[in-house]
């Protein structure tokens, strides 16, 4: 997993993608699909929305992500999972 950052030049100012910089965040991950984006209904098990993803329908982003280091060897894989929520967005008070 990889984050790329591209700081804006000039006046008025400019994303050049040639000056990208990319770092490197996680190695080894084994799961291709990383993000899942929900809208107002979730209630804990509801499935992701389907893509494309209506942007102004999410409420709610789960990032889950797996790394092993050598499949063939132990120890297992390991799963970090964690959700977001948009403060701002909440209907439900």
């Amino acid at each position: 997993m990889q984050k790329g950052v591209i700081i804006p030049t000039g006046s008025p100012l400019d994303y050049d993608p040639a000056t990208e910089k990319i770092t490197t965040l996680l190695t080894n991950v084994t799961n291709s699909s990383i993000f899942g984006y929900y809208d107002k209904n979730y209630e804990g098990t509801t499935a992701a929305l389907s893509s494309p993803v209506n942007i102004s329908a999410v409420r709610l982003i789960k990032i889950t992500v797996t790394v092993d280091k050598d499949p063939n060897k132990p120890p297992a894989p390991t799963t970090f999972s964690t959700q977001i929520s948009f403060r701002n967005l909440k209907d439900n008070l």
